[in-house]
């Protein structure tokens, strides 16, 4: 049955988050002063050449966390070759989500050449010991709402339920505040808060207590991911002018589970395993 075969997606999906949480952490004080001035900058990058790549948004925000768990490593960032870092991060990621890359399109749109790319990837799986996964905490996310019944290929439900978790995803990547939460974690504060702030009710949907045993909010990790959400809520709807208040909010009926999932693949890996 359709509902019995969403659950088992939604729940192998969340298992591989567990299980990628549980093998890779970040390690703030290996990443270095350079990395933390520059992080910005090269986050913004990132999405600036994803959009000229047509990359979608899960794929970029793979490549961010590729490029944290490279810096991690504390001797995967060099700020001279820094944008051919983020650069091959993309392409890992691209591959990974089965969006294959084009080296002219890479080239075209990094400003990298190739060969100076190809360089910087050999480096992140040597540093990596060949171990690319990253799963974001926007993959997260998108097992969550495809839990929570959106179909991915509507475009009521993407404009109601996905648009603005989506944009504070986008938004939290270049907040240092949440490097130090899982991607789960990030996930939940930033569905949690996107819910509160535009009153729907629960904030924090039983089914999704369910899938993720994420139930107090107050609990020291998401305490600080919601308080940071939160901040970023505001900041978000500040920047979109006087008409920003038309995006914050929608029917507050809650949804039953039986979506699809983006692309029609697994929400979480595309179309390989995270581990592959």
């Amino acid at each position: 049955m359709k509902g019995d075969a969403l659950e088992e997606r939604c729940n192998d999906a969340f298992a591989a988050v567990r299980e990628f949480e549980q093998l890779h952490s970040l390690d703030l004080q290996s990443m270095g002063i350079a990395y933390f001035e520059d992080r910005s900058e090269l986050v913004k990058f990132a999405i600036r050449s994803g959009s000229c790549l047509n990359l979608p948004d899960e794929a970029v925000h793979d490549a961010v966390l590729l490029m944290d768990r490279v810096a991690s490593t504390g001797n995967g960032y060099e700020r001279e070759s820094s944008y051919q870092m983020v650069a091959a991060c993309m392409k890992v990621a691209a591959h990974r989500a089965c969006e294959e890359v084009g080296w002219s399109d890479l080239e075209a749109c990094t400003g990298v050449p190739a060969s100076e790319i190809q360089a910087s990837e050999d480096k992140i799986h040597s540093v990596l010991d060949e171990d690319t996964a990253a799963i974001s905490a926007l993959r997260c996310i998108q097992v969550y709402l495809e839990w929570m019944g959106c179909d991915f290929k509507d475009p009521k439900c993407v404009a109601d339920m996905v648009s603005v978790p989506t944009a504070l995803a986008t938004e939290s990547l270049t907040d240092i505040n949440f490097l130090n939460c899982r991607p789960s974690v990030v996930a939940t504060a930033v569905l949690y808060a996107s819910r509160r702030n535009r009153g729907i009710v629960p904030y924090w949907p039983s089914v999704l207590v369910k899938l993720t045993g994420y139930r107090d909010m107050s609990s020291p990790e998401l305490a600080v991911a919601v308080k940071a959400a939160q901040r970023l809520y505001t900041k978000w709807m500040g920047s979109q002018g006087p008409h920003g208040s038309q995006h914050a909010s929608y029917s507050s009926a809650a949804p039953t589970p039986g979506g699809s999932s983006p692309r029609g693949q697994s929400p979480v890996w595309g179309g390989s395993t995270p581990y592959g």
